[in-house]
């Protein structure tokens, strides 16, 4: 459709070729550009402007704002390396498909393998993303009110947000609309080759994200809807597009089938209800939160959206329903309502139907693929507006008072997003992984660097701290639950442990060799950031461990025997003593795990049975104490014992009988996971 006799400004003419001086008979003639028309000159001065400061905006201070890695960036940088390590990676991980991936390989690999390398790639996208939005809005009115659309997407903190984040789902805005590009040449050329290209870009959909998967069948229904709409199509060209999107089906077929439980699990999860509720009632209010999201409330996840602001700021909300309205005036507009229409409200369904998570709906990523369609309305609304104005009143002032909306709508998106999104990202959007790993690379290159829990302000940081460093492969992330004194005995040195700067030890289970650790709390601006503190082990007090053990009794040869042991957290005493390896205890909180009995009536004992969990080094030290209060210690060493080893440890001769038996077992190379878990299946004594 064409409205260039009823616009504002008239369109852009072609270049004049003005009359050039002759400076010999083979010089090249060029055209003067200070000859060229004035509404053509002006026309691009504009589009110069748009292009700036949209650029402007996008690579601001790309590197320090929004600056932590959490787990979607994680997945881009993993993907990368599979990648640049030429694997070929086609698989999804979590939703995350592999097209975005390689769109964006060639940018990072020029710009940098990292995460300013991943923004600066998404930015990129972002911008092929407005290109076919401009490409689009020019096809369906002409060069002014593309413009003017490429200006109102490129300065919304919707589309904004995601350009800068480095995240694979920018690339949903430029798969709508560029099939939506395709479709209005396929209606406007009648070209079939235009409808295969058109069938190839939706099915690619397939390979983005799950919310992109419905993108052949939306806009297989868009070509519909403009058939009844008397956009005349050949009934052939609906035949072509399914067997155009048949190749991408398969190959996704095949992906799905090499890793169903990754699609069933991540995406099937999201697609039930566990607390009883009826499945429509949910949907029903998803339909509601998602309608409102626009205008009243959207999404509350600060990563996606300053949390729970409308969408939409007040200025282009009000010109996105005028917009609507543009496109019902006239006959010829109405046959392309089903245009925007049918993806509009289609490709909002996956993200309606997340029932299992009512909380993330309305979900700004979800829909960021109709996130064009709606600024495209809203220029609508505009371009309606300054229409109006310049038929009924004068022309400077349609273009002041679009000049003054353009403004607004700039002035209020910016601050959404430098002033309302960026306070709102965890902790002020301080850098504590970067921060963190700067300290690190300050470190001798030898050290041992352990960052012992994340999450320790608002979120942050989460274990990607060694994205940033230099020597990534000395750092060992900790769980709290994962650090004992035992543990700390088995580090190598030197070693460093950097810990959340709310907490005065790493883990409170550390307060028998708390002066192993001297922490120096570092600060950024005034702000805590992280406790660091270099290791220097000693030997344990027996005396102090013993304090902490817990007391019960156990029947040994048919009499209850007091038992000192570490705290435990599954099974119970009795299952030492059953004859049957398959009950355990296990340990929580403490390396080495102790076991001490008191016998009722003194024992002749000559050596100690025990079936353990499986350890790759450990050792067993059993102390023996007699009636006449002396003691004797054995301690053994094992490693590379098959799973679940079964170890007899042979007691000094003696002719006095024991009054108590005390089992510490210490694992000297604990996995991060099971640190604090040691696991003890029988112990027998002879």
């Amino acid at each position: 459709m064409s409205d260039e006799t009823s616009s504002p400004l008239p369109a852009p003419q072609p270049l004049e070729s003005p009359a050039t001086e002759t400076v010999d008979s083979t010089a090249a003639t060029t055209p003067s550009p200070w000859k060229m028309p004035k509404e053509q000159a002006a026309f691009l001065l504009m589009f110069a402007f748009t292009v700036a400061l949209i650029c402007s905006l996008r690579f601001f201070q790309i590197d320090t704002l929004q600056v932590e890695i959490y787990g979607d960036i994680d997945i881009v940088l993993g993907y990368m390396r599979e990648i640049f390590d030429n694997q070929w990676p086609t698989h999804f991980v979590l939703s995350a498909g592999p097209l975005y991936h390689y769109i964006a390989a060639p940018i990072m690999y020029v710009v940098g393998e990292n995460y300013t390398g991943a923004k600066i790639a998404s930015v990129i996208v972002s911008l092929l993303g407005l290109a076919a939005t401009y490409a689009v809005s020019r096809k369906l009115v002409n060069d002014y009110f593309a413009l003017m659309t490429l200006f109102i997407a490129g300065v919304s903190s919707w589309l904004m947000i995601f350009s800068r984040l480095g995240n694979s789902q920018i690339a949903l805005p430029l798969l709508t609309m560029l099939t939506l590009w395709l479709v209005v040449r396929v209606v406007q050329s009648g070209n079939q080759s235009d409808v295969i290209l058109c069938a190839v870009v939706s099915s690619l959909g397939l390979f983005v994200y799950p919310q992109s998967f419905i993108q052949p069948g939306v806009i297989f229904a868009t070509l519909l809807c403009l058939s009844w709409a008397k956009q005349s199509l050949p009934k052939r060209w609906y035949i072509t597009f399914i067997v155009a999107c048949i190749p991408a089906g398969l190959l996704f077929l095949h992906i799905f089938t090499a890793d169903p439980s990754n699609f069933n699990t991540y995406i099937g999860n999201k697609l039930h209800v566990d607390n009883g509720t009826s499945p429509l009632i949910v949907i029903g209010g998803n339909i509601v939160k998602t309608a409102l999201a626009l205008h009243v409330r959207g999404d509350e996840g600060f990563r996606s959206n300053p949390e729970t602001v409308p969408h939409l700021d007040v200025l282009s909300g009000i010109l996105f329903i005028a917009g609507i309205i543009f496109w019902t005036t006239t006959k010829e507009k109405r046959r392309w309502i089903p245009l925007w229409l049918v993806p509009l409200v289609l490709l909002q369904i996956p993200s309606i139907l997340v029932i299992n998570q009512p909380a993330e709906v309305p979900s700004a990523s979800r829909t960021l693929g109709v996130a064009p369609i709606v600024y495209l309305l809203v220029a609508s609304g505009l371009w309606w507006l300054g229409q109006f104005l310049y038929k009924r009143t004068k022309r400077w002032l349609a273009i002041v008072v679009v000049g003054l909306l353009l403004t607004g709508i700039l002035v209020l998106n910016t601050q959404r997003y430098f002033q309302s999104y960026i306070t709102g990202l965890p902790y002020n959007n301080t850098a504590v992984a970067e921060l963190v790993a700067d300290y690190a690379n300050m470190l001798p290159s030898n050290t041992h660097v352990y960052m012992v829990g994340c999450c320790w302000a608002y979120g942050v940081p989460d274990d990607f701290v060694h994205y940033n460093m230099t020597h990534p492969e000395n750092l060992t992330y900790l769980q709290r639950d994962g650090v004992s004194c035992g543990y700390l005995q088995t580090v190598p040195s030197p070693a460093v442990f950097i810990w959340s700067f709310n907490d005065e030890m790493p883990a409170p289970q550390l307060s028998l060799c708390k002066d192993w650790l001297q922490p120096q709390l570092y600060n950024d601006h005034n702000s805590p950031i992280f406790n660091a503190a270099f290791l220097h082990a000693g030997k344990l007090d027996p005396s102090a461990q013993l304090e902490d053990l817990a007391h019960g009794t156990v029947p040994i040869n048919g009499e209850e025997t007091a038992m000192d042991y570490s705290p435990i957290d599954m099974g119970s005493l009795s299952d030492l003593f059953d004859g049957n390896p398959d009950s355990l205890i296990r340990g929580n909180g403490i390396n080495p795990m102790i076991m001490l009995l008191h016998f009722t009536h003194p024992h002749k004992i000559s050596t100690v049975d025990l079936t353990v969990g499986s350890m790759t080094h450990f050792k067993v030290t059993v102390t023996v104490t007699y009636t006449d209060n002396t003691s004797k210690d054995v301690e053994n060493d094992y490693e590379s014992l098959p799973d679940d080893p079964h170890v007899t440890i042979a007691l000094p001769e003696s002719d006095m009988q024991a009054i108590s038996l005390m089992v510490s077992i210490t694992d000297l190379n604990p996995t991060v996971a099971d640190a604090e878990h040691i696991h003890v299946r029988e112990l027998q004594i002879k």
